[in-house]
């Protein structure tokens, strides 16, 4: 026999408290799950109470009351902001916070005493914090893109990435040192067989005159003489014979790789090997040294490679003979190639949505745009070994000190789950950037209670979407692989057949890659990653047609200004492709993605050189018809990729010129886009598949 009775709209809210004591066995709530359900739940009931009260009310009367009144002093900034990044611009509106309740407290209070082996125990109260206490750009939701966004508002923005900029530019400029410094210790040396010591007092002249065939352009032989070397009559019959030593038309022998290790000749061949080898094993060894990097750690791999390039350089200034030139050449490609993209995805990891893009183009692009031309410019002083040598190991040393200042990805910590070490990383940043320490300590305890509940979560994720997932990121990392072989084998041939040298033709690059760059960032902003990074394609794809037509037709001067655009069109889409590649891998095999579209790239410089000794003489308009097709496929493999899109904060607004119902309308917007946010929320850096 039932003791009471209630009305029926009573009766419901019965049925749900019976509910939950029926529930009540469960574990208890995480503090990021109780405040998205304390906001859907507290509304709920509040809409079920203002029913039942309004139901003997007049129609019009309960309407009126059951709108809240707006305070004319708050902007239409505040009611219609997002309250993440991770909203797409679509979704820019959200409900006003609800107040954090004693049972809200409660639950940020109470946090997993089962942590991670890495991580101290957390006691109950350390992460007591209320919605005052956390850092404005907080978003309570329990998934990866919700961790990162809220990672990078406890970081913030400033000194810190400025500083993991600079150490990232250093190194980009390092490895142009090595891979330009042929300009200053490989240029070619004038040659010819060496006049044997019984003939010393011959001068150079007669030896010439005396010794050395006649070539079909009227030019000594530089790698034939005769036998005997001196005529004994007037009737003998010499033969021409390869000479073994040479003699060089230079000031110190020393100063040239090619005087040094005496590469003409027969022994010309070694000139390229020495080139190829280093990119060759750079591109098999940066893999596995990626793999390390994504097990250990970006800074200790960082650090090793920084300081072991630095040695090899030391090595490879003192070297007596080829091999071990070689050997320290390999070494130092290896370490400085690691080093690079170490810092470079410290950069990708560090940095929010709203400035990521921005800085690791800039991370390529300046080194690209101030290196080359100062390289050329000391070639043009045929400096000596020495001097030659010291520029690079200078920018060794102040690489290795950078490095030694740098702190490890919070990011790949979080993802790796050493979160005792990310938040001291964390923080430290913080205080470097500004951010109130208090606030950012709170927020990243909230934060490691989303983490917890997120891993609580993963093993109920369904099977099938966590398939579907892999095979999406494996279409993706194909696609930017193949993006990557074609531009490193379009920027090979380009480099190797250079015909724009000289200051003029200098000047005219960096002032066009430079427009260029900034140009690229503007795209960025409007049209994405992805748009851009096909555009650039397409137009790099144009230059390759045009430059095989100049050739057939036999338009010179066309061809050196065609030539000077191609330059400029694929760095600018290889310093883009290289910012899609980070952001197609997940944080925890980063680092092996972009080892591996560096391995696609070291393959597709082999297969450009292989194409270009094969089809001579016709190298030229075969090359760059097959580097059109190549970069039109990757057009197509991009268009897999993901999209990535930036977020352009919303125009402030004023209440104060809406009407009654305007405000009304706009509130009753912002309760329906917010109950949208809580189910689907894009990140700024928002992901189409």
């Amino acid at each position: 026999m039932p003791m009471y009775e209630k009305p029926k709209c009573s009766s419901s809210a019965t049925r749900g408290g019976a509910h939950i004591r029926d529930g009540s066995a469960r574990p208890r709530r995480t503090a990021g799950e109780s405040i998205v359900r304390t906001e859907s739940s507290s509304s709920s009931q509040s809409m079920r109470k203002t029913a039942c009260q309004n139901s003997t009310r007049p129609v019009s009367q309960t309407a009126e009351e059951s709108t809240p009144r707006l305070p004319l002093n708050v902007s239409m900034r505040e009611l219609t902001r997002p309250t993440s990044r991770l909203q797409g611009p679509q979704e820019a509106a959200v409900p006003p916070k609800v107040p954090v309740d004693a049972e809200v407290q409660a639950s940020l209070g109470t946090l997993k005493s089962t942590a991670h082996h890495n991580n101290p125990p957390v006691t109950p109260g350390a992460a007591s914090a209320s919605s005052g206490e956390l850092l404005p750009g907080f978003v309570a939701i329990n998934s990866w893109d919700a961790i990162q966004a809220n990672t990078y508002v406890v970081l913030g923005h400033g000194p810190y990435q400025r500083r993991v900029l600079t150490c990232g530019m250093l190194s980009v400029t390092v490895v142009l040192f090595h891979y330009l410094a042929y300009r200053l210790i490989g240029r070619q040396v004038d040659h010819w067989c060496m006049t044997p010591d019984r003939f010393s007092f011959l001068s150079t002249a007669a030896w010439k005159n005396l010794s050395l065939p006649i070539e079909v352009d009227g030019s000594y032989s530089r790698c034939t003489m005769y036998d005997p070397p001196v005529p004994v009559s007037e009737e003998d019959n010499r033969t021409a014979v390869p000479c073994h030593e040479w003699d060089y038309y230079i000031a110190n022998k020393a100063d040239s790789i090619v005087s040094r290790f005496d590469l003409v000749c027969d022994r010309k061949y070694l000139y390229d090997l020495s080139s190829l080898a280093p990119i060759i094993g750079s591109a098999l060894v940066a893999p596995l040294l990626g793999l390390v990097s994504d097990r250990a750690g970006r800074k200790p791999v960082m650090i090793a490679c920084a300081f072991a390039q630095l040695f090899a350089t030391i090595g490879c200034s003192f070297s007596e003979t080829y091999s071990f030139f070689i050997f320290t050449r390999c070494l130092l490609f290896v370490a400085t190639d690691v080093t690079f993209l170490n810092t470079f995805i410290l950069i990708h990891e560090v940095t929010g949505n709203a400035h990521r893009t921005t800085f690791t183009i800039l991370d390529t692009a300046v080194p690209a745009i101030i290196v080359p031309p100062l390289m050329h410019a000391l070639s043009l002083l045929e400096p000596r070994w020495v001097l030659a040598q010291a520029l690079p190991v200078l920018g060794g040393v102040m690489l290795a000190a950078w490095c030694c200042l740098q702190e490890e990805s919070p990011t790949w910590l979080i993802a790796t789950r050493h979160i005792a070490r990310a938040e001291k990383a964390v923080l430290l940043a913080a205080k470097e950037n500004g951010v109130d320490v208090a606030k950012a300590r709170a927020t990243f305890t909230v934060i490691k209670e989303q983490l917890y509940k997120l891993d609580d979560d993963s093993p109920n994720a369904a099977t099938m979407e966590r398939v579907l997932e892999a095979v999406k990121t494996r279409r993706r990392a194909i696609s930017a692989l193949l993006a990557r072989f074609a531009l490193d084998a379009t920027f090979i041939g380009v480099t190797i057949s250079d015909v724009t040298t000289g200051i003029f033709w200098e000047v005219a690059h960096v002032i066009a890659f430079a427009g260029y760059v900034a140009s690229i960032c503007v795209c960025i902003r409007r049209y994405g990653v992805r748009g851009t990074l096909s555009s650039l394609l397409v137009i790099l794809s144009g230059f390759c047609v045009l430059k095989t037509l100049a050739i057939i037709t036999g338009q010179h001067t066309l061809a050196l200004f065609v030539h000077a655009g191609l330059k400029v069109a694929v760095s600018g889409a290889m310093a883009v492709t290289l910012c899609y590649t980070a952001e197609t891998f997940p944080t925890a095999v980063r680092n092996v993605g972009i080892s591996l579209a560096h391995l696609a790239g070291g393959v597709g410089n082999v297969v450009a050189i292989a194409v270009i000794l094969l089809t001579e003489p016709h190298a030229g308009h075969v090359f760059y018809a097959l580097s059109a097709f190549m970069v039109l496929l990757s057009v197509a493999a991009i268009q897999w990729l993901p999209k990535v899109y930036i977020q352009r904060p919303p125009r402030a607004g004023s209440l104060a010129s809406l009407s009654v119902q305007e405000q009304k309308a706009a509130l009753i917007a912002s309760l329906n886009s917010g109950t949208r946010g809580h189910r689907h929320r894009e990140s700024k850096y928002s992901v189409a598949h």
